[in-house]
């Protein structure tokens, strides 16, 4: 028996060893998790392209897939990616020998071949999964897939306690139970969680120690300043040691934020009262510098205030001063920023010199925290070049950034001014792990139900969000492709905003240049939700951001396929919406990740089918009898039943044109 490309000398043999005529991407990558050793492979014929084969090999515990086609003269070559140099083989063998040494432009050696499976099976589906005859055998694939990883791992950490080897004995042991219970209607990962039980009890001892003595200082501080409800922070504190028996893994969370909420609210109540105690103590007045009247003008009127009519105003004209100081060769420069409430404006003025500049609110374009120097804050004004500037302290920094907040928040309820109003195109395509067409204008050019509309026509979006799966080009070439087409469509240079990728599955998010000041808080995540939660085959990538203050979610997705597999598909839409926790507000941090954003799009190749015969499903098209096949669709079953997207819209959008 031969195959295209196949010498008329080469025995069976010794092609046996790694050509797999008939399976899948899905089984392939199986066979590479079960081979770890860099540089393990094999070549099986592509699902996609007559003729034409894939090679696969592992290294450094990531799978690279290289698509190798026939030439117009019978010859084979591994199709052009970057290094690797295209050269024509007359077999398979010859290339499998060519690509077994070094240097020759794939990411590693071609060292190890693995042995073909049973060629009497049926081959499988190429984008279905599924199960393996043992059924322990997914669990024992991801056990040795993680230990494979764990030995690559710089460990720099203290291993005298036993650790390390606590973790590998579970790994090799009960994590399956931990895995076996995710499909469970309450998955818990109570194997995973005593690992952690000792370090637990010391961190819930020290915490509660520390809150004690943050409530004591609190405490203290309130009533120094006056405070007539001091009480609440003692009931407050027994509470918390009611709870103190609580040493588990989940109380851990809860009790990490409470005691980082008490820290936090301790040094604004500490800042203030010292700040008015040393003015009352000199008798002078607030320095230049400090945080003048800003209580009141947030909150009200100051304690043995009158709250009357006139001294509001007064305080309305008061202009809040704080001093910072900027970086620059040799030395730096002092500022005094004046914030002035009333007018809406800003005035800067350095050090020594008479002169000021001032700017409205709206030349505000952006304010960038450091993450690094705490009290180092980035301000981008219209006009001008980013300045950093240190402030005094964090909490200077911050109240600058709330009076800038409360400025834009007055000014827009007196005028009824409502944010700017944005267009936003979103796309999905499943690329089969195929190359794209030359030409993929039509995409963006897509006026729904499947029309295209004429160049002259197409309207830029202000952002695009192009979310693909099974997507076999690098990520720096699709870009340049994206941002190319975008040019040539709109005749406009998109800035990059963001991108994720995880295995075949990519989001990238372009927006308009002018609208680039616009965006902040942009995060990004992944979450695998292939055999074991451990393949990144299936699963999701997610980006968000705000646009003002308005807070945008993208999510791009790859679920399980087969038409028996609809509940699986639920799954991995709640395990992608409960692992993408990097996504999440700290203030909402309770909430769903449904219910934090004002917009949400989820989109992908979500792999709900119809529950028709494709027989039938011809036959009602050509009768135009839609309404038959939307009836069965499961998507829409699952919706209806509220067992999935509850609260979602559905969009439906164009394909790109052949």
């Amino acid at each position: 028996m031969s195959f295209p490309g196949e010498r008329s000398g080469m025995t069976a043999a010794s092609t046996n060893q790694w050509f797999h005529k008939n399976i899948g991407r899905m089984e392939t990558e199986k066979l590479l998790v079960e081979n770890t050793e860099d540089g393990s492979f094999l070549i099986r014929k592509s699902d996609n392209v007559k003729g034409a084969y894939v090679l696969s090999t592992i290294y450094q515990q990531r799978i690279h897939h290289y698509r190798i086609i026939p030439t117009e003269d019978g010859l084979l070559s591994v199709q052009a990616q970057e290094g690797v140099e295209k050269r024509p083989f007359r077999s398979l063998e010859d290339l499998v020998d060519y690509y077994s040494h070094r240097g020759r432009g794939l990411v590693c050696p071609l060292v190890r071949p693995i042995a073909q499976t049973n060629e009497d099976e049926e081959p499988p589906d190429s984008d279905d999964e599924h199960e393996l005859d043992d059924g322990n055998r997914e669990e024992k694939i991801v056990s040795k897939f993680l230990l494979a990883s764990l030995s690559t791992l710089t460990l720099n950490i203290d291993s005298d306690d036993g650790f390390i080897d606590r973790l590998k004995a579970y790994l090799t042991g009960d994590i399956s139970v931990d895995i076996q219970s995710m499909v469970s209607p309450a998955p818990q990962l109570t194997h995973l969680k005593l690992l952690l039980k000792e370090d637990c009890e010391i961190i819930h001892k020290g915490l509660d120690r520390l809150m004690e003595r943050v409530d004591l200082l609190q405490s203290l501080f309130e009533r120094a300043g006056g405070a007539k409800e001091v009480g609440k922070r003692s009931s407050l504190s027994r509470r918390r040691r009611s709870r103190a028996g609580e040493t588990d893994f989940d109380s851990l969370s809860l009790k990490l934020r409470e005691c980082s909420e008490s820290v936090q609210s301790l040094e604004t109540t500490s800042f203030q009262m010292l700040r008015e105690l040393s003015a009352g103590i000199t008798g002078q007045s607030r320095p230049a510098g400090s945080l003048g009247q800003v209580a009141p003008l947030v909150g009200g009127p100051p304690n043995n205030t009158p709250s009357n009519g006139e001294q509001e105003d007064e305080e309305e004209e008061v202009e809040v001063m704080f001093e910072t100081k900027t970086e620059g060769l040799g030395h730096g420069r002092k500022y005094n920023i004046a914030v002035n409430l009333a007018e809406g404006k800003l005035t800067f003025k350095k050090h020594g010199e008479s002169n000021s500049s001032s700017y409205s609110h709206q030349q505000v374009l952006q304010l960038i925290k450091s993450r690094s120097k705490e009290q180092r804050l980035g301000i981008l004004l219209a006009g001008q070049n980013r300045k950093d500037h240190n402030f005094i302290n964090m909490q200077a920094r911050e109240q600058f950034c709330q009076l800038i907040q409360l400025i834009r928040n007055r000014m827009k309820a007196g005028t009824g001014m409502d944010q700017d109003s944005v267009s936003i195109f979103v796309g999905t395509w499943n690329m089969g792990d195929a190359s794209p067409p030359g030409d993929i204008s039509s995409w963006f050019r897509s006026a729904g139900k499947g029309k295209t509309l004429p160049h002259a026509l197409a309207q830029p979006h202000d952002i695009y969000a192009i979310g693909t799966q099974e997507c076999n080009v690098s990520e720096k070439e699709w870009l340049s492709k994206i941002r190319g087409t975008l040019k040539m469509v709109h005749d406009m240079d998109y800035e990059k905003l963001a991108s994720q990728t995880l295995w075949g599955i990519r989001l990238v998010i372009f927006v308009k240049p002018e609208h680039i000041n616009k965006i902040t808080h942009v995060q990004g995540s992944q979450v695998r939700t292939g055999i074991g939660n451990a393949l990144g085959n299936k699963g999701g990538v997610g980006i968000t951001f705000f646009y003002g203050s308005v807070s945008m979610c993208f999510i791009n997705c790859h679920l399980t396929s087969g038409n028996e597999k609809c509940s699986r598909r639920n799954q991995n839409y709640y395990d992608i919406l409960k692992g993408m926790g990097a996504l999440k507000q700290r203030k909402l941090n309770q909430f769903f990740l449904t219910n934090q954003f004002h917009h949400l799009f989820f989109f992908g190749d979500l792999n709900y089918r119809v529950d028709l015969g494709a027989t039938e499903i011809v036959e009602f098209a050509k009768r135009e009898n839609h309404g038959s096949i939307f009836k069965e669709d499961q998507l829409r079953k699952q919706m209806e039943q509220k067992k999935i997207f509850v609260g979602f819209g559905e969009l439906i959008s164009a394909c790109v044109e052949n």
